[in-house]
């Protein structure tokens, strides 16, 4: 970029005052939160995707077992419901 020689004072006065670093400092800051910000949600994400297979496991177990227990419970129905042959009591 070229400047005049007028207005390179005006610029370097601008850029040299306390009101253009502390903007700089600002963009900067801004800047190294949106990197930690993308950084922590990759992270979030893959530890996510932990606790989904880990769930998803764990509800498994859980379901085999409720279909276990399931027809269990069936067949303690039908034993209690059936004909009874032999000695009845009453």
């Amino acid at each position: 970029m070229h400047l005049p020689n007028r207005e390179l004072p005006c610029y370097q006065a601008f850029l040299n005052s306390e009101k253009a670093i502390q903007i700089n400092i600002v963009i900067i800051r801004t800047f190294v939160l949106i990197r930690r910000y993308a950084l922590s949600f990759d992270k979030l994400s893959e530890k996510n995707k932990q606790l989904e297979k880990t769930i998803t496991a764990m509800l498994k177990d859980v379901f085999e077992a409720l279909e276990y227990l399931v027809p269990e419970k069936q067949q303690q129905q039908e034993l209690k419901n059936r004909n009874r042959i032999g000695f009845k009591p009453g």
